[in-house]
């Protein structure tokens, strides 16, 4: 269940269950930031997508963000490619990033770009993942510009894909495109 910007909360998805692939990339890049907020919960915490948004609205937005930011230093925390120097450098990037949000975008590329687990298959085409049946590459983020792909775009380290589905679970689309 998600609080979405019109204050109702619900499970079904953003759009209805007849969508049309093709159409549905823009209208995900559309969403309010807190309908945002919940799809990036959602994406990466199953339980505490469900338990935040049963806070009241006020709340559920602080604790939304607060919960996301901490996966971001969790994140690097964990992250078994990185020496405990590397992993300081971007906790203190982190913290920086924070305190002005003008290096966001930095920091997120250079990041992104040192995670093993987390960063595409660098160099291979949309048409050459595997992804499971229903899958779509709806949009490529690259250096904050959005591109829409076609099997022929190569994917780059720092690279954000979204991949729609309506049948895949996350877990199937991050087999097929990380191993």
């Amino acid at each position: 269940m998600r609080l979405f910007s019109d204050g109702r909360a619900r499970s079904e998805p953003v759009t209805p269950p007849d969508w049309d692939p093709v159409d549905l990339a823009p209208r995900k890049l559309l969403l309010s930031d807190d309908d945002f907020q919940s799809a990036m919960l959602e994406g990466v915490s199953r339980t505490f997508a469900l338990t935040i948004p049963q806070l009241p609205s006020r709340l559920c937005r602080v604790v939304s963000n607060a919960y996301l930011l901490c996966r971001i230093v969790d994140t690097i925390e964990d992250e078994p490619s990185l020496s405990g120097a590397r992993k300081d450098y971007f906790c203190r990037q982190f913290l920086r990033t924070l305190e002005s949000a003008r290096n966001a975008e930095s920091f997120s590329c250079q990041l992104c770009a040192s995670l093993s687990s987390g960063t595409p298959p660098a160099g291979k085409t949309i048409g050459s993942l595997r992804l499971p049946t229903g899958a779509l590459v709806g949009v490529v983020v690259r250096r904050g510009k959005l591109l829409h792909p076609d099997e022929d775009t190569k994917l780059e380290v720092g690279d954000r894909v979204i991949v729609f589905s309506a049948t895949a679970s996350e877990s199937e689309v991050r087999k097929a495109l990380f191993g």
